[in-house]
């Protein structure tokens, strides 16, 4: 699966953690996986939308080698993309369609 580059509606914005004022829509922090190496992700978010233009629907979610440092640390890369190094693994993000509504 290819990826393309970091999802930024507005390119002013900087890289941040999930609560930060300014942050880009795709910021969404560190997910730790268990000892058996599975990590379970759910997250509730004021700015990821789930439909129109800026939708995160077929979109990709991103591992990377390292921890992000959510734009606090003192690297080049830290206020583009959190210092936290190659991709190690991704996903596509779709919607789960229910016959329960």
């Amino acid at each position: 699966m290819l990826t393309n580059r970091h999802f930024v509606v507005v390119l002013q914005k900087r890289h941040g953690a999930q609560n930060d004022t300014e942050r880009h829509v795709g910021d969404l922090g560190n997910i730790e996986a268990g000892p058996q190496g599975v990590a379970r992700f759910n997250t509730y978010d004021t700015l990821i939308k789930l439909n129109g233009k800026n939708s995160v629907i077929s979109r990709s979610i991103v591992v990377h080698f390292f921890p992000d440092d959510l734009g606090d640390g003192l690297f080049v890369d830290s206020k583009s993309n959190g210092h936290s190094g190659r991709k190690i693994g991704c996903g596509r993000i779709d919607k789960k369609h229910s016959k329960f509504v």
